[in-house]
């Protein structure tokens, strides 16, 4: 098991976001995301996987072939969508700077955890 995996198996959250993005190389966008969290929050990462550390939550990123996968989890749906919304910005601006025609669309898959209820 990984340092990533590590630390994700030990966060717990009662709400989950998904995501799922391509066009995009999924280990440049993992690994510029979090060398930018890290300069002020804990983040760790690999060509593969990354996972960042936010005060209310946290956000895993996988690049699984062609695709670049996110789930963010916290314990409230209002830190859930702060932390999804903080994603979305710094994705499309880093986005914008790798193809400045691209204007990604992101749709947010939510999972209350607790009671299995999905909120799309």
């Amino acid at each position: 098991m990984s340092i990533i995996e590590q630390v994700a198996s030990q966060k717990q959250a009662d709400f989950i976001a998904d995501l799922q993005v391509s066009g995009f190389n999924p280990s440049k966008m993992i690994n510029r995301l979090c060398k930018h969290f890290s300069h002020k929050i804990n983040a760790v990462w690999n060509e593969n996987q990354g996972f960042i550390e936010f005060e209310m939550g946290f956000c895993q990123l996988d690049a699984q072939g062609e695709l670049l996968v996110f789930q963010c989890g916290a314990k409230t749906e209002s830190e859930l969508t702060e932390i999804t919304d903080c994603m979305d910005s710094h994705f499309i601006r880093f986005a914008k700077q790798a193809d400045e025609s691209v204007r990604p669309l992101l749709m947010w898959r939510v999972t209350h955890t607790k009671e299995g209820n999905q909120n799309d």
